[in-house]
């Protein structure tokens, strides 16, 4: 996993926002969400979610702070993003 996609080693939104849904239904919600949304793997949206990768796609990241109820400003401030590059979609698998 490239490094140099971790925003910082503060805690990212969204894993806040993860850690802060009611349950583990609602969790598993959140991740079925974001997959169904971006056609990302599984384990990508993990990596996103809780170890603190961006995603490389500006849809992936306009996708997720929808999903979430925020604006992208308010869900990226402050991350520098990634080169863009490969993207773990469904089909890469």
């Amino acid at each position: 996993m490239n490094k140099s996609n971790n925003a910082s080693n503060v805690p990212s939104r969204l894993l806040l926002y993860f850690e802060h849904l009611e349950n583990g239904v609602a969790q598993k919600a959140f991740i079925r969400e974001i997959r169904k949304r971006t056609g990302a793997s599984r384990t990508a949206v993990k990596n996103w979610v809780m170890r603190g990768v961006i995603p490389a796609s500006n849809a992936d990241r306009k996708l997720i702070a929808e999903i979430m109820g925020f604006s992208e400003l308010e869900l990226w401030e402050g991350v520098e993003f990634p080169p863009r590059g490969g993207r773990n979609r469904k089909s890469d698998d």
